[in-house]
């Protein structure tokens, strides 16, 4: 069902990033504009059917650095019953 199309590959893409992370890749997710130049440009470039739409794109890679952990929990942040 196409109504689910968007969530579902925002899940899997989101489950992509987790896992990478988790085998030490880097990862980033990068989406894709409906009828925008690039995402015209993929279709053609990975040679899809016309029923194919790329809906994100995951670039993988060994990351150079890493960085050091910052706590940012702000229990000023969270809300109960109400904003």
């Amino acid at each position: 069902m196409k109504e689910f199309l968007y969530a579902d590959c925002a899940a899997v893409s989101q489950n992509i990033l987790l896992c990478a992370h988790g085998l030490g890749l880097g990862a980033v997710w990068c989406g894709v504009v409906m009828n925008s130049d690039w995402k015209k440009r993929i279709a053609k470039e990975l040679k899809f059917p016309v029923k194919v739409e790329p809906i994100s794109v995951i670039a993988l890679g060994y990351p150079n650095e890493s960085k050091e952990e910052e706590d940012r929990w702000d229990a000023g942040k969270i809300h109960f019953d109400r904003w």
